[in-house]
């Protein structure tokens, strides 16, 4: 089985919510990790994104064989690590793509996501205020068919069903699948 590298959201208020998405993730894999951003842990600020890819990279430089588990402003981490540091996952699992965020920060989603290619699915709910699930699959199909899509009920982006994300992110594992 693979490793799972879970990459949190910027809020320090995330941790309690990633480590359930840890306890539930940890039958599917041979380990996991939880990335714990520097602003974490000292309680203030908010995320460096280039200093956080360094430290990433440093930890996962030598694994084959790992999927990346990212949300929110996580996913861009990873998407940056992918192709900046030239890291390729078996799999990624992004939940919440944060496009209002992307959209307004020095980050082209079309120059990141046309170069990977490992199977991606997106988790999505249905009104997420950061993006819409309609709004997510059509700017993420404009720049490749080969995304997996799952849409989630709820207006909001707090994913709090970690069963429901094991059961969807369990049957990513086995197949590329839509849903």
């Amino acid at each position: 089985m693979p490793n799972l590298l879970l990459l949190g959201w910027n809020s320090i208020h995330n941790q309690s919510w990633i480590k359930k998405v840890e306890e539930q993730l940890a039958s599917l894999f041979d380990e996991t990790t939880i990335h714990e951003y520097q602003h974490w842990l000292s309680w203030e600020g908010s995320m460096d994104i280039e200093k956080e890819i360094n430290l990433v990279y440093s930890k996962i430089k030598d694994q084959k064989d790992l999927v990346i588990f990212a949300k929110s402003l996580g996913t861009v981490l990873a998407m940056k690590l992918m192709i900046d540091q030239w890291f390729l996952p078996k799999k990624c699992i992004f939940v919440w793509l944060p496009l209002w965020y992307i959209k307004n920060m020095w980050f082209s989603l079309k120059t990141y996501l046309s170069k990977i290619s490992c199977p991606v699915l997106f988790i999505q709910n249905k009104e997420d205020p950061a993006g819409s699930y309609l709004e997510v699959v059509g700017e993420v199909s404009q720049i490749s068919n080969d995304f997996s899509f799952v849409e989630l009920p709820g207006n909001d982006h707090d994913y709090s069903d970690v069963e429901k994300l094991s059961e969807i992110v369990s049957w990513f594992m086995v197949k590329r699948i839509n849903f």
